[in-house]
């Protein structure tokens, strides 16, 4: 049914990306993996990508092959080794092989590394082992840090009353509470006049309802902060006090954390050291989890790496959205451009839209209506490629469509 062949190669000299410490090869060429024959597609998970024919679902696999046949009324991407699937109205999983390996469900969701599934009209988890981790007992509720429970009920905002379970059902928090989050260790919990206090994982109450939501955040690295009366502090997990006296204090990474001395002078601090990495003269400091800042002042937004270096400049109109190796930065035009965050090679803000696969092995760049892709390097692979408006691309392959409409893949290597 597929064809494989190859439409054109470029190379631009193999190099490779470290990605969450792992080595992975910058893609120099492209292929055609499979031809434009498809009603629909949607992006490679596991080696594994849905396809469309006369309505009706299946999967092809890495080669391009069709593997799972092309039977299902809707399907979801693979996820460890498992695929959701619906049929004559009812859904269950099937294996690469195409296999059922449960039973009918009403519903199905993926969280983190749990099964959330609806059955017989109550809701309850199973590993990616297909062992029932969370009772079908449930009428609702969201999983915390994939070891807690957390039942909703309440229509409103006001009505909403949160608790917190274990997976075997034993209460942790009583479900009387406007708003639960967790983060290492601890849960930040709001009642209904909006305040807060934190919790331990036993369910014990360790501080008084004092801040306003905006006034604390859950432990992150193992410290957490909290304001009140135009005075932050930043406290250890035992509670004893790293940084006091601050006008205002953010989520950080690792020991960073941005702290401001005043309104609208907001810098990043190192809290073991006490030492400054970026000085307090930003209007705005946000920390990324690769421990890169982005930092506003007078409307302008910029990026500096962990050691307080400039490495994009102050030249951007809007949020700057940091990826591992890239970032997208925006005019008041809404047109977007690119930095390296490897090489320093740049793009000008003059594209419509900029976006990218897991790894920032590819990007995908829109200008004047058409498409292009690129690699990491900022060398363009291909041009004027047809894509949906929300390109579908992963694991070094990019779902394309012909004038026509059908769909097919391009395969980078």
């Amino acid at each position: 049914m597929t064809k494989l062949f190859f439409i054109v190669s470029v190379f631009i000299g193999a190099s490779s990306l470290q990605v969450n410490g792992q080595t992975t090869p910058i893609p120099t060429k492209y292929e055609l993996l499979v031809d434009y024959i498809y009603e629909g597609a949607r992006p490679y998970s596991e080696g594994m990508a849905p396809v469309q024919l006369d309505g009706k679902w299946g999967f092809i696999n890495a080669e391009g092959n069709l593997q799972v046949e092309i039977i299902y009324d809707e399907v979801k991407w693979f996820s460890h080794g498992l695929a959701a699937v619906k049929k004559d109205r009812v859904w269950f999983f099937i294996n690469e092989q195409g296999k059922k390996m449960t039973p009918d469900l009403d519903k199905v969701n993926y969280f983190g590394d749990l099964i959330k599934a609806k059955k017989n009209g109550l809701w309850g988890a199973w590993d990616y082992d297909l062992n029932e981790v969370i009772p079908f007992e449930h009428d609702y509720f969201f999983i915390e840090d994939n070891r807690f429970i957390k039942p909703e009920s309440g229509m409103t905002m006001m009505d909403r009353k949160q608790g917190i379970l274990t997976f075997a059902g034993d209460t942790i928090i009583p479900q009387e509470y406007l708003s639960i989050k967790y983060g290492d260790g601890f849960f930040l919990v709001g009642n209904h006049d909006m305040k807060y206090a934190y919790f331990n994982e036993q369910g014990e109450q360790v501080t008084e309802f004092l801040w306003g939501i905006f006034d604390a955040v859950p432990f992150k690295d193992g410290v957490a902060s909290y304001c009140s009366d135009d005075n932050c502090q930043l406290v250890d997990q035992q509670f004893n006090v790293l940084l006091d006296g601050y006008y205002s204090m953010g989520e950080g990474y690792g020991d960073l954390i941005p702290a401001g001395t005043g309104a609208n002078t907001m810098g990043v601090i190192n809290y073991k050291t006490k030492k400054w990495v970026v000085e307090p003269k930003f209007e705005y400091v946000s920390v990324n989890d690769n421990g890169m800042f982005t930092c506003m002042s007078d409307r302008k937004y910029g990026v500096y790496d962990a050691e307080g270096n400039e490495i994009v400049p102050m030249i951007a109109d809007d949020h700057i959205l940091c990826y591992d190796n890239m970032a997208v930065i925006e005019n008041e035009d809404d047109l977007v451009g690119i930095y390296s965050l490897i090489t320093g090679k740049s793009l000008p803000m003059e594209y419509q839209k900029i976006t990218g696969d897991e790894n920032g092995n590819l990007w995908l760049l829109k200008k004047n209506g058409k498409w292009s892709v690129m690699n990491c390097e900022l060398e363009i692979l291909c041009d004027e490629v047809l894509v949906d408006d929300y390109p579908g691309i992963g694991e070094n392959k990019l779902m394309v469509k012909n004038e026509a409409g059908k769909y097919g893949f391009l395969i980078f290597r």
